[in-house]
């Protein structure tokens, strides 16, 4: 379209969708599956040549119609009729909740009309929703927003990510000259594409008219493009500065091809399920190094094991790095071959069935020595056999399913029992074609803490053999002969490393540059951002916790400073006793470690509030006996104490803000 045809467009939108149409509007006027005339579907889709929103699902509106109109139990924070889903805490019926979205959307539109964008930033909208919002309902004349929502783009544009959309927004409009606003918009993201080529879709999934929960399986065609994904990556970034907490968002990105800016928008209870669906189907395995974290842990070792005689074996077992290979190997050997594989669908219900029967009575297999086996399975959902000699073993689910999987026939580790099961559950399995055309799905290791181990002795060969241009169907692909099975080993292509490391813990062994330079390393940097609008008793924690880290990154550096998740308890309840328990257990012990109890830098960081008190040391008393005065460095010892009866007044917390 030219830029007269995207202007037309946008004054077709403002005629049909003026201020007044959108206080009448209704929640059918709002969002309503297989309307083309909603406000909901203007803004995502016949508006999307000012600027593409899609992706995601519709929660992003907050309140959406449902195609399957199936019952289903409410909860993490929805609620459900047999017309429409909404989060809770928008209200408890859906009347409510859409009166509260539309009050949120008005505030929106009067904020831009009334040139107060910072508001924006506090309104409880899905953020790329918001700010279209606030685009298309800008004064055309003097624009403020400029017709990028990604935040991601916004950082790469400005060059600095501590900016928030209103700053960046700023920054880039110095820069616009006479350029229309359309035209300037199409200018950056144009600069945008040109340095990041391999994300020409910057949205690459439709956004779905529907809530469809029951399903999280992303089909991916060969011929899609598909966003470029660093295979080994690190977060790194001081304590607390939410490095864990975002593994949940980067692994959604790499398996469900989407950006991070629009995962961030959506609902976080959302995002968990989804990860915790992929985690239990195996596809994404999360393991935290540590000091005796080893090699057999991770790639292979012997270990003893009892077969259901009850003799004592000693077997090579696969460790958490080679069993997601394994997995990943099998889906892309399946997708090479187009063979028929059995559908991850079938295998669940199978096993799920399986364990719902087994809590109630005991179920009968069959090993392949026609021995049997009697299997129950606790409250929990782990399943356990009862073999011959009234002994009770507990079962691997993941067994069961690798069998099911590979159709294996050969007992494999021993897993007898597992073998039994799976080869009973087999009946009852699906099969389908699957296509070469498709991509493999990805797997994902999340290795939290990964500098706590000794990485080269738990990675051994493998140093080489995750590197991009040595995995498998790579030009420079290479292998090595495990030294425990001695076995041919290469890694899958579709296997993705997420490490996250915390900078601050110099305690720690760095990592060695043999491996570092195999990861794409992405700093999580403190965000004060996050805690806008947080005041305790008129104390504004956001910019707490900024004056701080400043002084914390001139006395020491930058890898020390605090990090945001200390005080995000303070979003929800923010008192001062939460903000006294926050100091005394975490941001003073913290600072303690940092200075190497330096106590009168901790006291310069606070900008000496009065929370810690200088003692006069009697060194007559302390070292009756000694010429003291001939040591001289006594003159200036101090000690210090804390003064408990500070952290009971909130003048203590505006003194680390406040000048003298």
């Amino acid at each position: 379209m030219s830029e007269q045809e995207i202007q037309n467009l946008w004054d077709q939108f403002l005629n049909v969708w003026s201020i007044e149409n959108v206080q009448k509007m209704t929640l059918e006027q709002y969002i309503q599956v297989g309307s083309k005339d909603t406000f909901t579907y203007w803004l995502e889709h016949m508006t999307r040549p000012i600027a593409d929103i899609r992706g995601g699902d519709a929660s992003k509106f907050g309140i959406f119609h449902r195609r399957d109109q199936q019952d289903k139990e409410n909860g993490r924070g929805r609620i459900y009729d047999n017309e429409y889903c909404w989060f809770q805490k928008f209200g408890n019926t859906k009347e409510e909740a859409f009166k509260t979205i539309k009050h949120n959307i008005l505030n929106v539109i009067n904020a831009v009309t009334n040139n107060d964008l910072e508001e924006i930033l506090n309104i409880p909208v899905s953020e790329m929703f918001k700010w279209k919002i606030a685009f298309l309902y800008q004064n055309q004349r003097t624009p403020q927003i400029i017709s990028i929502f990604s935040k991601e783009m916004l950082d790469f544009l400005t060059e600095d990510k501590n900016l928030n959309r209103v700053e960046s927004y700023q920054y880039l409009l110095k820069n616009k000259g006479e350029q229309s606003i359309l035209s300037y918009g199409c200018q950056l993201v144009n600069e945008y594409l040109k340095a990041n080529p391999k994300q020409s879709s910057l949205t690459p999934s439709d956004g779905d008219e529907v809530l469809n929960q029951s399903e999280f399986v992303p089909v991916i065609k060969k011929n899609e493009n598909i966003m470029n994904q660093a295979l080994n990556r690190i977060l790194f970034g001081a304590a607390g500065t939410g490095k864990t907490f975002h593994t949940i968002n980067h692994a959604l990105s790499i398996i469900e091809n989407k950006t991070l800016e629009a995962l961030g928008g959506e609902d976080r209870e959302e995002l968990k399920k989804r990860f915790d669906h992929y985690k239990d189907q195996g596809q994404i395995k999360f393991v935290t190094f540590h000091q005796s974290f080893s090699y057999e842990d991770f790639v292979e070792g012997i270990r003893a094991e009892t077969d259901d005689e009850g003799n004592l074996t000693y077997d090579v077992q696969a460790g958490v790095f080679k069993e997601i290979c394994s997995d990943a190997q099998i889906e892309v050997t399946s997708k090479n071959i187009g063979a028929n594989v059995p559908t991850e669908f079938s295998i669940n219900s199978a096993i799920d069935n399986l364990i719902e029967k087994a809590k109630h009575t005991e179920q009968s297999f069959y090993t392949k020595r026609n021995a049997e086996i009697k299997v129950t399975s606790n409250q929990s959902g782990t399943l356990f056999a009862l073999t011959s000699k009234d002994t009770t073993i507990p079962l691997s689910i993941k067994h069961i399913r690798d069998y099911l999987k590979t159709g294996q026939d050969n007992i494999i580790n021993n897993r007898a029992y597992e073998w039994a099961i799976a080869n009973s559950l087999r009946s009852v399995i699906e099969y389908e074609e699957i296509s070469p055309d498709l991509n493999s799905r990805p797997y994902v290791l999340i290795i939290d803490e990964i500098n706590r181990g000794n990485i080269s002795r738990i990675f051994g060969e493998l140093i080489t053999l995750i590197e991009d241009s040595k995995r498998q169907g790579a030009q420079e692909a290479l292998s090595a002969t495990l030294p425990y099975s001695k076995e041919e080993f290469s890694v899958p292509n579709n296997v993705y490393i997420i490490g996250t490391m915390n900078s601050s813990d110099h305690s720690l062994t760095g990592l060695d540059i043999a491996l570092r330079r195999r990861f794409t390393f992405i700093e999580m940097p403190p965000k004060p951002e996050l805690l806008n609008g947080v005041s305790v008793d008129g104390v504004d924690i956001q910019q707490l916790l900024t004056v701080m880290n400043q002084r914390i990154e001139f006395l020491l550096d930058r890898d020390h400073c605090l990090g945001h998740a200390n005080f995000m308890l303070l979003k929800e309840q923010p008192t001062l006793n939460n903000l006294a328990d926050i100091f005394k257990q975490k941001i003073i012990p913290q600072l303690q470690e940092y200075f190497f109890d330096d106590w009168a830098k901790i006291n310069l960081v606070l900008n000496g509030n009065d929370m810690l008190q200088s003692k006069t040391i009697e060194k007559s008393v302390i070292f009756p006996n000694a010429d003291v005065e001939e040591l001289g460095y006594f003159e200036d010892k101090k000690t210090w104490e804390l003064a408990p009866t500070s952290f009971e007044s909130i003048e203590s917390f505006a003194k680390i803000i406040r000048h003298a």
